[in-house]
């Protein structure tokens, strides 16, 4: 963050800044050297578990923006986060936006996920919208929205303004970004990933192939820095795969054996299970692909940024592009 806070031109209205951790310290440092008008949290996730060791304290962690926050500025929080209620202070304004809680200051209504989007309405204290739309699906993206509009007329900008800026985002790099290959469909999504994030993502994948009766597979990879708790997370993701009804699961990496573990005591067919457990040799895992997948199938990839799916990725589109160049 420091560097892209130099590079930043003198001229620059707007700046968007991501401020990472995996232990406590980190995010004073960076706020500080940043001085936001604005800071977020999204969420208390098991991400970072392995350094901090509890929801409690990634809490901590993330609350410590506010060491850099400037004097009037907003703290903006999930208000479906029970570990973020109650939280105030002089010198800054609180502001909550939820899913649920229709005491939140920015509350969505009425969200459908259709094929490659997601609709929503919004009220708040102001004013009221309808048919906000996000190019993306699944729930969890409009926690972001929400966000964004909310900052959007703290700062006197128009809701139409908004709702045509929030209209043109598109995905970058490997974040749920969705792509056809031949009559496959890969939902690209591995640039990192938690337990709550990989459930998401499932999550869509699910949506997706219902609304368009299509077979899903997902190929799935460790999540790094959980800690003890890595097992336990890594089952619990299975589980909910299988619950939620995803017809053939890949896994890679030593980890997330317990992913296939948790899909198996849920209910999986063994055989729609193919588990890895080299992330280094992708080899097998785009051979076992090349086995299992059938047109019109759709493929999640989600994994921490280490595994390093990306690679099955372009190798699944170099072999489909010898057999059809």
């Amino acid at each position: 963050m420091p560097l892209s806070v130099s590079e930043i031109p003198a001229d620059t209205a707007w700046a968007v800044l991501e401020m990472g951790m995996s232990a406590f310290g980190e995010v004073e440092r960076l706020s500080v050297a940043a001085e936001p008008d604005f800071a977020i949290i999204t969420n208390i996730g098991t991400a970072h578990m392995e350094a901090l060791g509890s929801r409690e304290n990634i809490c901590r962690a993330k609350l410590e923006v506010l060491c850099g926050l400037r004097t009037g500025g907003t703290l903006l929080l999930n208000g479906d986060e029970p570990l973020l209620r109650g939280i105030g202070g002089t010198g800054y304004r609180t502001v909550y936006v939820s899913l649920d809680n229709a005491k939140a200051d920015f509350r969505a209504r009425n969200i459908r996920v259709e094929e490659s989007r997601t609709l929503f309405d919004l009220s708040w204290e102001g004013g009221e919208e309808r048919d906000l739309c996000v190019n993306v699906m699944g729930k969890h993206n409009v926690y972001a929205a929400l966000f964004a509009f909310a900052i959007g007329v703290m700062s006197g900008m128009e809701p139409d303004e908004i709702r045509r800026g929030l209209e043109r985002f598109v995905p970058e790099g490997l974040r749920q970004r969705m792509t056809d290959l031949g009559t496959l469909t890969l939902i690209e999504d591995c640039y990192n990933a938690s337990p709550e994030s990989m459930t998401a993502s499932v999550e869509v994948l699910q949506d997706f192939c219902r609304q368009t009766d299509r077979r899903s597979v997902a190929v799935l990879g460790d999540m790094l820095e959980l800690g003890g708790q890595s097992p336990a997370l890594h089952r619990r993701v299975g589980a909910h795969l299988a619950y939620l009804g995803v017809e053939q699961l890949i896994t890679v990496g030593p980890m997330s054996l317990q992913i296939a573990a948790g899909a198996r005591q849920m209910g999986l067919d063994p055989e729609a299970i193919h588990s890895f457990y080299d992330w280094s040799d992708i080899t097998p895992v785009v051979e076992t692909l090349k086995e299992i997948l059938l047109d019109g199938d759709v493929v999640l990839f989600k994994a921490s940024r280490a595994v390093g799916e990306e690679r099955i990725i372009e190798a699944l589109k170099r072999e489909t592009a010898s057999v059809n160049p």
